[in-house]
């Protein structure tokens, strides 16, 4: 395996996946991408590459480590302190470490599996748990030049691309966190009671949305793995492209035609319902695209005896082929077709 090789691959494959949209969610936030690829050229070495734009933000990254003589490859995301013409000023890197801070703080259990360590120079640190990047280091990190990663690592022989991007995926949110523009919390004429209430108050929505975020990855990818083991030797593909950029959360090319299945954390089903029906429509008859034959909504309640009836009536009254699965991600159990 060499760098060059695994990234190509990587970058096919991405379509197929939440992180394919990132050079999207990158144009939407205003840093002019120049490429819809995760990785170029330009951003590929020796022995490891970022995406595109990823100097002066947290990248995404792989690269290749040595340890006694084994060869492994680590892929997860990063901040780089290194001096560059790209990034003459590490410190600007600031805003998105904050924020990394905030995200980790309060999803620890969306990063069970993920290790964390740092490099300067050729010199590697022990691996840690996830965690925050404390003030303190961050003031080393800067003045050394740091490398600092968060991810996994697996030996030569068992890298795998799909599990390379469903573990993107799943970093995808903290990603997208960092780099949305936060508000300025400080003003001299308010009072440090009301910076702090600020602070709390923005906190608190934003741990809020993550936590949907997340529960929203976890569930997308079990139903993957659930959808694989119920359609053997049927294609699925987690985040299909339809109608102009927008994304379904599972497609499966299954023997009876396309299915389209859209999950949603909501409180009760009829709020999912309503939440996914209009999407579910709008991707299945999309001009120029492959239209679906049926549709699943995906969440985690028990549905109702009117939850049954409203969606019989929609199938029989007005012939749309939506149906409700129930999903367990812990019992990796999917429920019957409702």
């Amino acid at each position: 395996m060499n760098i060059t090789t695994l990234v190509e691959q990587i970058n096919e494959a991405a379509a197929a996946h939440r992180v394919g949209a990132l050079q999207q969610l990158r144009r939407k936030l205003g840093k002019n991408p120049r490429t819809k690829k995760i990785f170029t050229k330009s951003t590929v070495k020796d022995t490891y590459a970022f995406n595109d734009g990823g100097r002066t933000e947290l990248q995404f990254n792989i690269g290749l480590e040595v340890r006694d003589e084994q060869r492994f490859w680590r892929h997860g995301v990063a901040f780089s302190f290194e001096r560059s013409q790209t990034l003459p000023d590490p410190s600007v890197l600031r805003p998105n470490v904050r924020r990394f801070n905030i995200w980790v703080e309060s999803n620890a259990d969306a990063l069970r599996g993920f290790r964390m360590w740092d490099w300067e120079g050729s010199t590697r640190s022990e691996d840690r748990p996830p965690g925050e990047i404390l003030e303190a280091a961050l003031e080393d990190f800067i003045s050394r030049q740091k490398f600092v990663f968060l991810g996994a690592m697996v030996p030569e022989s068992k890298v795998d691309v799909t599990q390379i991007l469903r573990d993107f995926d799943r970093l995808y949110a903290l990603y997208e966190y960092c780099l949305e523009e936060i508000p300025s919390v400080y003003d001299p004429i308010t009072s440090q009671r009301g910076v702090s209430a600020t602070i709390h108050t923005m906190a608190s929505r934003l741990a809020a949305e993550i936590e949907v975020d997340l529960r929203h990855n976890l569930l997308q990818d079990s139903l993957v793995r659930m959808l694989e083991a119920e359609f053997p030797g049927c294609l699925v593909h987690p985040e299909w492209e339809v109608a102009e950029g927008g994304r379904v959360d599972v497609a499966v090319d299954t023997r009876d035609g396309l299915l389209f299945c859209e999950i949603k954390v909501a409180p009760h089903i009829r709020s999912a319902l309503r939440q996914a029906i209009g999407q579910l429509l709008e991707y299945a008859h999309w001009p120029n695209h492959r239209r679906a034959n049926k549709w699943w909504v995906v969440s985690e309640e028990e549905p109702s005896a009117e939850d049954v009836a409203y969606l019989q009536t929609l199938r029989n009254q007005y012939g749309l082929p939506v149906f409700y699965r129930r999903i367990d991600a812990e019992a990796a159990v999917l429920g019957l077709e409702t």
